[in-house]
């Protein structure tokens, strides 16, 4: 859950407590209390919400890049046989289909990697027997065989993994644009109703609705903070205004008495 995200929860837990705080305004009309069920039930819906996180499918991804690193080292051993092979034959066209260095083998991405694997695995079956004296065993080839396999299901997986990770994010950011949405159309209206009866109430809905800046602090908070500093900073004026004022009702007393 990003940050946007959280500030969206804390404010929509911010409402609820002023709802919980003024059951009575809640409870005066039918639909204001059947519009604050609805926005609980979406508000449960948000909190119930499973979104997997990218470290959920760290698994999988160092599986797929063990078995990466295996069936490299296996591809290794099988391209350099066939060369040795298609140099002993005077085989040209077999040899052009083999990586000119171990290093290319590293390249790409683990799918492009994957196909060229592939295709030296399939030379090299094709072969069978003939690779032995390249140092190429049997065994070693039927590993090739099962890692390949194995090697494609993880990165399907991994491919599925984040697929769902992404689709079920689209449904989390659904969840919060349905939640605005009802809080704008319908429960601002519900609430708004009560201005004249429960003002007090109606301040303390809207003033939830504020989003928290990300340094905890809302607007809201923001402003009656700097409204405090604002009033000690001006307490020594006020102050000295009012004994001004203070004294020149005295001499204006004192006048009046002489005259």
């Amino acid at each position: 859950m990003n940050n946007k995200f959280n500030l969206k929860t804390k404010s929509y837990a911010s409402i609820d407590n002023v709802f919980k705080k003024n059951e009575e305004a809640v409870n005066s009309t039918p639909i204001l209390s059947g519009s604050v069920s609805v926005f609980r039930t979406k508000l449960k819906a948000i909190h119930d919400y499973g979104v997997p996180k990218a470290s959920e499918t760290v698994s999988i991804t160092e599986y797929k890049a063990d078995l990466l690193e295996l069936v490299t080292l296996n591809a290794s051993v099988e391209s350099n046989a066939i060369i040795l092979y298609a140099d002993d034959h005077n085989l040209p066209v077999l040899k052009g289909k083999m990586p000119l260095r171990d290093s290319d083998l590293a390249k790409g991405t683990a799918e492009e990697r994957l196909r060229l694997c592939q295709s030296i695995h399939g030379e090299a079956s094709a072969l069978g027997d003939l690779l032995l004296p390249y140092g190429c065993s049997s065994s070693l080839m039927e590993e090739m065989g099962s890692k390949l396999v194995e090697l494609r299901t993880a990165l399907s997986a991994t491919r599925t993994a984040i697929e769902d990770r992404v689709g079920l994010n689209k449904g989390f950011d659904q969840c919060f644009k349905d939640m605005d949405r009802f809080l704008k159309n319908r429960l601002d209206k519900a609430v708004n109703t009560r201005a004249k009866d429960f003002p007090d109430f109606v301040k303390a809905y809207h003033d939830a609705k504020v989003l928290p800046k990300a340094g905890g602090r809302s607007s809201g908070e923001e402003e009656a903070a700097t409204g405090a500093i604002e009033a000690r900073e001006l307490a020594p004026v006020v102050e000295q205004l009012q004994n001004a004022l203070q004294s020149l009702q005295l001499a204006e007393n004192g006048a009046a008495v002489e005259g």
